[in-house]
């Protein structure tokens, strides 16, 4: 055996073996380097993360699957080349970075430590379904949600539901209840969201419950309540959508000027804060339900009164058909003697044999 050309060949495989796996130990050191956003970071689907250098911004990077940022427009104000668009069958977003092997949501930031990911602060409120006493019945309860700012780099560009408790509103009677409310809101453009307003949920969230206490007050309490009335599949509440206008169009100024899109606002629990509340709360439900037996009755006396007209429609053409008509309405009521109108004369009728209760008597 040639001791020679073996150990040639050992080193021949040394060398395949390193260049092949010499892109695989790259790509995890990358990736170790991205875990604390140094010249690499790794952004989550329908995320985005705003690159500053020597703390001045200076890009965002984005992974967000058919979506990618609008651009340079000529004519367009430079921000709005942040506003988030829809991505043409033909279009890549990213260019490049989809066409590598396993680069998925890896992004190049810049020169460490003058290139650095943007970090911030976020406190949110959201709803949860909880289990009841009984743990038959579900709940809804305000769970706070706050990230510290080490830990919150990035900015969700997909919609999520908020919610906001609104206290201290007066109805048109002066009755005090609190509101709670939930907001679809999906960030449109980042750059806004982030460098033109301090916490722009917080600040969303402040007008808003500033607009829907003044559009809540201008109404009576038993209008908020029957606007809460349970939908057709029975028991639960559905909430009452505000829209823009009820609002005084500030879901459109939010837009505008934090980048955020709030298509509506919906009420999803009204509470009596008071006793006098709570009994205009109870009045105010069982109105609701003879409102709506008011209105069965109505549309039940409406078909009765469809149906004879079509009856006697029908029998009035047909030969003696009226004087059958009127011998089944005698033989159906309840009366015991008829009187009819006929030529100077009234006859009587008797609907019904009384010689048993003469004889009786």
């Amino acid at each position: 055996m040639n001791v020679e050309l073996l150990l040639e060949g050992a080193l021949y495989g040394a060398i395949l073996l390193g260049f092949l796996f010499i892109p695989v130990l790259f790509l995890v050191l990358i990736l170790g380097l991205a875990k604390y956003d140094m010249f690499w970071t790794v952004v989550a689907e329908g995320r985005a993360k705003a690159i500053m250098v020597n703390d001045k911004f200076e890009k965002f990077v984005m992974a967000y699957h058919g979506k990618k940022f609008k651009g340079k427009k000529e004519g367009d104000d430079w921000i709005d080349q942040w506003d988030i668009v829809g991505v043409d069958s033909d279009e890549n977003a990213d260019g490049y970075m989809q066409k590598l092997p396993l680069i998925g949501g890896l992004r190049w930031v810049g020169i460490w430590p003058f290139a650095r990911v943007y970090k911030y602060h976020f406190t949110w409120t959201s709803l949860e379904q909880q289990s009841g006493k009984d743990d038959q019945t579900e709940e809804t309860k305000l769970v706070a949600n706050t990230t510290e700012v080490f830990e919150k780099s990035d900015i969700l560009l997909q919609e999520d539901i908020y919610a906001v408790l609104v206290t201290d509103v007066e109805t048109s009677e002066m009755l005090p209840v609190t509101a709670l409310l939930q907001i679809p809101a999906k960030v449109t453009n980042p750059y806004k969201a982030l460098f033109r307003v301090q916490h722009w949920l917080e600040q969303s969230e402040n007008l808003i419950a500033d607009k829907a206490r003044a559009f809540m007050g201008g109404l009576p309490f038993a209008n908020l309540i029957q606007r809460l009335k349970p939908n057709d599949s029975g028991g639960t509440e559905k909430f009452e959508k505000i829209t823009n206008i009820e609002l005084d169009n500030v879901l459109e100024t939010i837009n505008t000027e934090y980048g955020v899109e709030i298509p509506h606002i919906g009420i999803r629990k009204i509470d009596p804060a008071s006793d006098e509340a709570l009994k205009f709360k109870e009045a105010s439900g069982a109105l609701y339900v003879a409102d709506q037996k008011a209105k069965a009755d109505k549309r039940e006396g409406e078909g009765k009164r469809d149906r004879v007209t079509e009856y006697y429609t029908a029998v009035s053409k047909i030969p003696g058909g009226k004087e059958m008509f009127l011998a089944e309405a005698i033989r159906d009521s309840k009366l015991r003697v008829i009187t009819t109108s006929g030529s100077g004369v009234l006859p009587t009728v008797l609907t019904e044999d009384v010689s048993e209760g003469e004889k009786s008597a």
